[in-house]
């Protein structure tokens, strides 16, 4: 899988999601063997999301 042709679109998600979300992802991403071992990144929830609190 090449992301390098993927737009800015396919790798922000603006969309809301909770921590189990991510939890699935990271299990169907190691599922598929898209990432060799231990490369998809921390897995760490709070630092993969930005929250802007509604003014």
């Amino acid at each position: 899988m090449g992301t390098r042709r993927w737009g800015p679109g396919e790798r922000i998600v603006f969309e809301p999601y909770t921590k189990e979300t991510l939890d699935g992802w990271l299990r169907w991403i190691a599922a598929y063997g898209m990432f060799p071992d231990g490369t998809t990144g921390s897995g760490n929830y709070a630092q993969s999301i930005i929250r802007f609190e509604n003014a």
